[in-house]
């Protein structure tokens, strides 16, 4: 049951307060006293339309509509900051032209609910089949209406989806037998992958090899070294050899040397000796040998 009504800052009202009858209320006034505006804030707040800028009276940032409804306050708020509506002092924030669910369901009411004043004769002016629609709308059938429309309107997507998901199957189908090479190239890549993999293993097994070669080349390198100096330790041992045969000669050549001096001095010795002799024996024998009696000759000394 409506208790009820407040507009405020609301087209041409301040403030305006209505307590609505218990069964029939009538509004009744001169023109332009705001009768239209009482239904209009009413049907502003139960449809969240329109948006409600147009609404907020001359000079005023924000208007508002706030209705008594079975025990729960409601209230529909146009300002700065936006549209919202407030159910019993909570604020729930109003997205397009919904209604928000609690509040709707709380209201209970719609378009049908309404008969604005430049409207046509209420429901005499339709056709059979939208006065049905109207009448389901009130006890509740229009959902079977909205279910139908829902359904065909799914079902139009549907068969649309499927003709465009048929046409991408076609398409891929298609693209798929062009990349029927793809298959080739996994294989091609999966082998490159093991050439990969067996290079980057010789490039170890290389610079192992590399390193080894160097080590080799050293160590020959040392071995050549070692094989000169063998060699020139052998010259000098062959040297060495030579240079003491060539000692021992000269020692023998040396001894043979002072062996000869010792002779000639010996020799001298004999010579100077044999002369005394010979001196002393002349002398002794007055010119003749003793041997044989015969006059000496004189001779040469040696």
């Amino acid at each position: 049951m409506l208790e009820r009504i407040r507009l405020t800052n609301f087209q041409c009202h301040a403030q305006l307060k209505v307590k609505p009858g218990k069964q029939i209320t009538a509004v009744v006034g001169d023109s332009d006293s705001g009768k239209s505006s009482l239904c209009r804030g009413i049907r502003w707040l139960v449809l969240n339309k329109p948006r409600g800028s147009g609404f907020i009276r001359w000079g005023q940032k924000r208007c508002s509509v706030k209705i008594r409804l079975d025990g729960h306050d409601i209230e529909r708020v146009k300002d700065s900051k936006g549209n919202r509506y407030i159910l019993d002092g909570k604020e729930f924030k109003a997205a397009g032209n919904d209604v928000p669910g609690d509040i709707g369901v709380l209201l209970g009411m719609g378009p049908e609910n309404f008969q604005q004043q430049h409207d046509s004769p209420f429901w005499f002016d339709r056709t059979p089949g939208e006065l049905a629609k109207e009448l389901n709308k009130i006890v509740d059938m229009g959902i079977i209406d909205r279910v139908v429309g829902e359904v065909a309107s799914r079902l139009r997507k549907a068969k649309a989806t499927e003709l465009v998901w048929k046409e991408r199957l076609l398409a891929a189908q298609e693209k798929l037998k062009e990349l029927d090479f793809v298959a080739d190239m996994v294989a091609d890549f999966n082998r490159l992958e093991v050439l990969e993999k067996t290079a980057i293993e010789k490039r170890v097994d290389w610079k192992d090899l590399t390193e080894a070669i160097g080590s080799l080349q050293k160590i020959n390198g040392q071995i050549e070294d070692g094989h000169k100096r063998v060699k020139q330790g052998r010259c000098v041992l062959k040297i060495g050899k030579e240079f003491a045969k060539a000692h021992a000669q000269w020692v023998r050549l040396h001894d043979l040397f002072l062996s000869i001096g010792r002779n000639r001095e010996e020799m001298h010795k004999a010579g100077y000796n044999r002369d005394r002799v010979k001196v002393v024996l002349e002398k002794e024998s007055e010119g003749l040998c003793p041997i044989c009696g015969n006059e000496m000759k004189p001779q040469g000394r040696m």
